[in-house]
Order: C-alpha cells, then structure tokens, then sequence
C-alpha cells in the first residue's frame, strides 16, 4: 500500500511539474507589461531574505484578529437593503475590493474575492478572511457588469467567479489578456481594454486607467497580464475603482478622466513599507490619489478582510481619516464601511 501511495505522490507531482514547465514555456512567449514611466519600483533580488520571511509569514499566518462587534452587517439586512432600494444609486462593500453598485438601474461587482482562501493553494494554506463576505456568492443577486482589475487571488477568485449564476448575461470588463482566465469559468461577453480605452454597456462608460501594481498568479507568468483601475460614468455620476495600486506621477497625467462623485480605493497592505511601497499605497497616499484624480467622496477599501501585509487589521481607516482631514476633505466625504454597509449617492 505504502508503495502505490508514493507512486501515486511521485506522479502526481510530476504532472504538476510538467503542468508548470509547459505554461511557463507558454508565457514565455508574451510580452511584459509594466508601470507608467516615473513609477516607484523595487528590485525584489536585493532582499531575497526578506521577502521569503514576508511571504512564509503571510502563507502560515495564524494570528487571531479580534473583529470589533458591530463591524460586519447580518447578512439578511445586506440583501434587504438592496433589494429595497433598487431604484436609487447606492454602493455595497462586500469586504476587501469586492462592492456591488448599482447606477442607473445598472447592477455592476468588482474584483468578487469571496471564498475563504486568497491562495492558489486555498485548501491547504495560504492569506485566510478573518471576516466573512458581506454577501455569499450563492446569495448575490444579478449581475449585469463585472469588473476585474487584475489577476491576483484576492481581486480574480475562480472559486467565487465559477459559482457565479447567468454567466451568459454579464458583460466582463477587464485589463488586457485577463479574458484566458475568465472564458474557462464560462463567462462568454469579455472585453478586454489597454490603459485608457473605454467601452460602453447598459448605458454606462467605462474606462480602464493605470494603476502602479503588477499581476501573477504563479512565478512563471508574472506581468504577462495588465492591471489596472476603472472609471465608471453613468448619465450623472461617475465613479472611480482603483484595483491594487500604490502612488505616482500617472494619477497628475490621468486627471482629465475626473473629477469623480466617488472613489474606491486601497488604503490597506502597506507594511513593510520598504517591500510594498511600489504596489500598494498607504491611506496617506490613497488620499494623494484621490486630491489628484479630483474624487470627491473616498471610500477606503482593500483592509478589515484578510491580512495580506504586516500592518494591525484595523489601523488603516485610524490614517485614513487623519489623512483626509490634513487634505481637507469634510468627515461626511471619508468613507471607511461596515462589511454589508450600504451607502446611497
């Protein structure tokens, strides 16, 4: 018995071996994508001590984070909420960067990491949700528009977009050569954008924009797929969704796409600053994108979900709000939601 199982383990992992000599081959043959000019960036063969610890930590994480009472929405409100108010404009944080929005009668979700695991590897370890989804996948209700800002496992989650009903009617939009991953799952309308191209759907626009990040999902295929943000513009309102990004010079460049009713964006995974200083912004520099891109109400997102970095769960909306009020926007224009909250605008 013990002979069969080692055979069984011996060619098991000699398929996945050949699995990943054949994609990386594949991937080998695409071109890379990279930053706007000017973006910060780090060399991570310089560290490599430092950032095997970062992710061994992060992969075994077993820390405890202690969520406060009133954090997170019973799910049967969420759903109430929403499907009471159809007829107004209103955003939903399902935790991390997932939000339902509706404008203009539009249903739209982004980047819907829903499962418990951001992790190819999600059954056996890997970056594990310390507060569960406003809405389970099982529970949403129709989407119309889907937006995936990358391919990390905590913005594109297979296990979340598989079990996702009527496929066939939702229209994906999504940064160059991320369709390869969707189409499998069955999603059929995919339209795939470069920075600063737009499409329009059910009467809205929307804009891919730049984002300072990069994209993998393994490490034969690292920035062989775009990232990057979303504008939205409805009939009055338009709304900004940054995906992963950290600060630069672009946000100046890429103004004229604003100003913006609202925006989301990341104000979490920023510790160690010296390792994510070039892929996530901290809330000071969420709030620098938000003054540049002329957004007027910021909702933080990107925190109170997962801990992918090394900063306390619920430090980032405490610098957030301290941020924001430096640059001089109102309280009443700073955002930090509930899991489930509901806003209206």
């Amino acid at each position: 018995m013990k002979k069969i199982l080692m055979a069984f383990i011996l060619l098991l992992l000699a398929a996945v071996g050949l699995y990943f000599y054949f994609e990386a081959q594949k991937n080998k043959k695409l071109p890379i994508f990279s930053n706007p000019s000017g973006s910060p960036f780090i060399d991570r063969n310089e560290n490599p001590e430092a950032w095997r610890k970062f992710f061994f930590d992060r992969m075994f994480d077993r820390e405890q984070v202690v969520v406060p009472k009133d954090f997170i929405v019973p799910e049967r409100d969420v759903l109430e909420t929403f499907s009471s108010n159809l007829d107004r404009n209103s955003i939903t944080w399902l935790g991390h960067a997932a939000f339902l929005i509706r404008l203009d009668g539009v249903t739209i979700l982004t980047d819907p990491w829903l499962s418990q695991r951001a992790s190819p590897f999600r059954w056996l370890f890997g970056p594990k949700r310390f507060s569960p989804p406003g809405i389970r996948v099982e529970n949403l209700p129709p989407i119309d528009v889907l937006l995936i800002s990358h391919n990390h496992y905590d913005h594109l989650d297979k296990e979340t977009l598989r079990q996702l009903p009527n496929k066939d009617k939702i229209r994906v939009i999504t940064p160059l050569r991320n369709g390869v991953l969707l189409r499998p799952l069955g999603f059929k309308n995919i339209t795939e954008l470069n920075w600063q191209e737009s499409t329009t759907t059910d009467a809205l626009k929307v804009t891919v924009l730049p984002a300072i990040h990069f994209s993998a999902r393994a490490t034969y295929d690292q920035n062989r797929m775009l990232w990057g943000g979303f504008a939205i513009e409805g009939k009055e309102k338009k709304l900004y969704f940054s995906g992963d990004t950290t600060y630069g010079e672009v946000f100046k460049t890429i103004a004229h796409h604003g100003p913006f009713d609202i925006g989301m964006i990341g104000i979490g995974a920023y510790d160690p600053i010296e390792l994510m200083k070039a892929s996530h912004a901290t809330p000071e520099q969420a709030i620098a994108i938000a003054s540049d891109l002329g957004v007027k109400t910021v909702i933080g997102m990107h925190w109170g979900t997962v801990r992918l970095t090394n900063e306390p769960a619920f430090e980032p909306p405490e610098l957030f709000f301290r941020a924001g009020a430096a640059a001089g926007f109102a309280p009443v224009d700073l955002w930090a939601m509930k899991i489930g909250e509901s806003r209206f605008y």
